[in-house]
């Protein structure tokens, strides 16, 4: 997939991974951005841990909301506001930002948060949310227990 990407797109993604150590680390990383909004395949261990417990289906609902209110979609923006919700919810920032995780790459494991989001950008970001939400939204408070 990273062969797919155009020479500004690759440049981010690249200093994005600084961390990884081979090339095939980064691409699986950032797998996330190449495939189809409706094609991500969701790591059954994340929907459980992340979504289905500690109120995450209902805090991506408000970090839905939050984004797509936002004017300005850069890292330092989408960082603020996620810890600004954090703060405001008295969680840790997993708590806000593994949710969002999960909805835009499947899994709980992906370049830093606000890099990812801001690589794939507004528009796409809320659509997969909104399709996360609209597969695991229909939690319980039961089940979230």
């Amino acid at each position: 997939p990273l062969a797919e990407a155009d020479s500004e797109t690759l440049e981010k993604i690249i200093k994005a991974n600084e961390g990884a150590r081979t090339l095939a680390q980064a691409e699986q990383k950032s797998r996330f951005l190449f495939l189809a909004d409706d094609k991500i395949d969701y790591d059954e261990k994340a929907i459980k841990t992340v979504l289905m417990k500690h109120d995450g289906v209902n805090i991506l609902r408000i970090v839905r909301d939050r984004l797509a209110e936002m004017d300005e979609f850069t890292e330092q923006e989408i960082e603020k506001m996620l810890r600004g919700l954090a703060q405001e919810k008295k969680v840790g920032l997993g708590k806000v930002a593994q949710p969002l995780r999960v909805a835009i790459c499947g899994t709980t494991v992906s370049l830093p948060i606000f890099n990812s989001i801001q690589l794939l950008g507004k528009k796409r970001t809320l659509a997969r949310i909104d399709i996360t939400l609209k597969k695991f939204g229909t939690v319980t408070e039961a089940e979230e227990r």
